[in-house]
């Protein structure tokens, strides 16, 4: 029985956190610029770089700091820019605590440790810059996916619709439709303070009323679309970064000690982790060893 009960219990987390993992494995396209001085002058020579990002890993019993994201290039000129799909801080399932990059010149190598965020302290992300190149993205079969920004009129309308049905500023007037069910009914949706409670038609009916009037809000939006720069596949660019990196803080290094070309599919050994430790579960419910 209490294999039985623990099987149920992962099922529907197992799928519930795919499901995230689904959502996270494509996170928006960014473009990244990156501009190279030394003492407030432009470096104009070529430059190879890698940035090493290091952050919790959620997988570790320890919560061991790790190598999380990586981003190497090669900037022929100053502010160069690279697109992206995992940008620098878009890690699956990780907090970036802070960033190094080493920096390959003139066959000469360095290395700023904590150039982005801090191992010491937490936030300190002055130095990158970024902004949201749109805030909402609709899709609709057949049609092209189209970008919107919010304006001050939506805002407006969203606000004041949120006041509409939450009244007292938390709970949601349609639930006042939903019907009260024993525990075991298989109709029950939600609990809520040791209660169930089923959908009724007058629950429904509010709700579809509700979403017609913010589909109303959706005409004070801004349609940016023709604005916003794809990438090769065609997807909107949904941030735009930039990042000055002063050479004159760097620590000039030995060359055995850097490997600029080095780079690791970090993103599959973390789905690998998280596959190993759901295999590791089950075996465990067996009496079985990882």
């Amino acid at each position: 029985m209490k294999i039985i009960i623990n099987l149920l219990l992962i099922v529907p987390l197992f799928f519930s956190f795919t499901q995230m993992v689904s959502a996270d494995a494509a996170p928006s396209p960014q473009n990244i610029y990156f501009y190279f001085e030394k003492e407030g002058e432009p470096i104009e020579e070529v430059i190879e770089f890698v940035v090493r990002c290091y952050g919790i890993d959620p997988m570790s019993p320890n919560e061991n700091v790790v190598e999380v994201s990586n981003l190497s290039g090669t900037c022929q000129s100053y502010g160069c820019d690279f697109e992206t799909h995992n940008g620098i801080l878009n890690t699956f399932g990780h907090n970036v605590e802070y960033c190094d990059i080493e920096i390959l010149i003139n066959n000469e190598n360095f290395k700023i440790s904590d150039f982005l965020g801090s191992s010491r302290e937490k936030f300190n992300w002055g130095k990158l810059k970024c902004h949201g190149n749109y805030d909402i993205s609709m899709f609709r079969p057949g049609s092209q996916e189209k970008c919107y920004k919010k304006t001050k009129s939506y805002q407006d309308c969203i606000d004041k619709l949120y006041k509409e049905y939450h009244p007292n500023g938390k709970d949601y007037i349609c639930h006042e439709f939903l019907e009260e069910v024993s525990e075991d009914d298989p109709q029950r949706r939600i609990t809520s303070n040791g209660k169930f409670f089923k959908f009724t038609d007058k629950f429904y009916s509010c709700r579809s009323e509700h979403a017609a009037k913010e589909e109303l809000c959706n005409a004070y939006l801004e349609d940016v679309t023709s604005k916003i720069d794809r990438d090769s596949d065609g997807n909107p660019i949904g941030t735009t970064c930039e990042i000055k990196i002063d050479l004159s803080e760097a620590d000039f290094i030995e060359q055995d000690n850097v490997n600029i070309s080095k780079e690791q599919d970090l993103d599959d050994n973390i789905f690998v982790r998280f596959f190993n430790s759901i295999k590791c579960f089950f075996l465990r419910l067996f009496n079985k060893n990882c």
